[in-house]
């Protein structure tokens, strides 16, 4: 299965970086797989896909997935946008999803807080029938469908072969 996805977070800053994931095995940052992206000083977009191993370190690497086309933008409103698609396994059609958003520390993504909206930021996403949810954040079922650690998440199908991630901040 093809996935097309867009991964948005508003009021970003240029001095942070965003990440989306699927992890496979568990809910949660370690061993998933992201796609990374952060302006760089020159302006332009560096956007990678990474493993993230148990220390929250993102470097560079395969995923265990295809991501033929993967591509970042920054707009001056204070959107930064993820583009990619995905090749996805029967195993991933439906998986946990991670997103964060930390500081660049040197140039290159540094380490988020571990307290607070930082680890409620972990859900699960359905990619056929373009559904989701998250286990952190909001004090009601619907409420946590719709906002996580401040960030709002809507899903579109396209066409029956993708999906819109949208995370907007609250």
């Amino acid at each position: 299965m093809t996935a097309d996805i867009a991964f948005r977070k508003t009021g970003a800053s240029t001095t942070n970086w965003i990440a989306w994931a699927l992890n496979p095995t568990r809910q949660g940052m370690g061993g998933s797989q992201a796609l990374v992206a952060y302006q760089q000083s020159d302006s332009t977009m560096r956007v990678y896909t990474a493993t993230v191993d148990a220390s929250g370190s993102m470097q560079p690497a395969n995923l265990s997935f295809g991501v033929p086309n993967i591509s970042a933008e920054y707009y001056s409103g204070g959107d930064m946008i993820i583009f990619a698609t995905l090749q996805l396994s029967a195993s991933l059609v439906s998986t946990n999803q991670v997103w964060q958003e930390g500081p660049l520390s040197g140039g290159s993504p540094g380490p988020h807080p571990t307290t607070g909206q930082n680890m409620q930021s972990v859900g699960t996403v359905n990619f056929v029938s373009g559904t989701a949810t998250s286990t952190g954040g909001g004090t009601s079922s619907k409420a946590r469908k719709r906002n996580v650690s401040g960030w709002s998440i809507n899903y579109a199908v396209f066409v029956g072969i993708g999906c819109l991630l949208d995370m907007n901040s609250a």
